[in-house]
């Protein structure tokens, strides 16, 4: 399913599941979560979450993507968080603003990636998936 220009306002939660997001407007938004979902040049807009607030799970990248005054508070706080199966299905952030963001991860970086390790479903690796040559602003 394909979401071009769409505009997502005062909204709780948001899960999309195999879906290419493009254009599209986030504002005041509490938590978005994308299962196998590609977010492209989307604005997110003064949205604070407790947690993680944009989520990517299974497969998907965010590209070219406006983080503008994005809050996400307590420990497990980034403003992207992705979760992957193996490896090889990890996705670079790349070509992404933040502005005027804050997190209260442990680490205080604004992005978490992770696999889980091969051969034991239940643990997982880090993994630094941002490409910071193209994103500016990033923690």
């Amino acid at each position: 399913m394909v979401f071009e220009d769409c505009v997502f306002e005062n909204c709780h939660q948001i899960t999309f599941d195999g879906c290419q997001m493009t254009g599209c407007t986030f504002k005041n938004v509490d938590e978005i979560e994308g299962v196998r979902t590609n977010f492209n040049e989307c604005n997110f807009i003064e949205c604070c979450s407790d947690g993680p607030f944009l989520t990517i799970d299974s497969h998907g990248c965010v590209e070219d993507c406006v983080f503008d005054t994005i809050t996400a508070l307590n420990e497990q706080g980034y403003i992207i968080y992705s979760v992957y199966g193996k490896r090889k299905e990890v996705e670079i952030i790349s070509g992404c603003k933040f502005v005027d963001c804050q997190v209260e991860s442990e680490d205080g970086k604004y992005c978490s990636c992770k696999y889980f390790k091969p051969f034991s479903y239940y643990k997982t690796i880090s993994v630094d998936n941002v490409d910071y040559d193209t994103c500016e602003g990033v923690v």
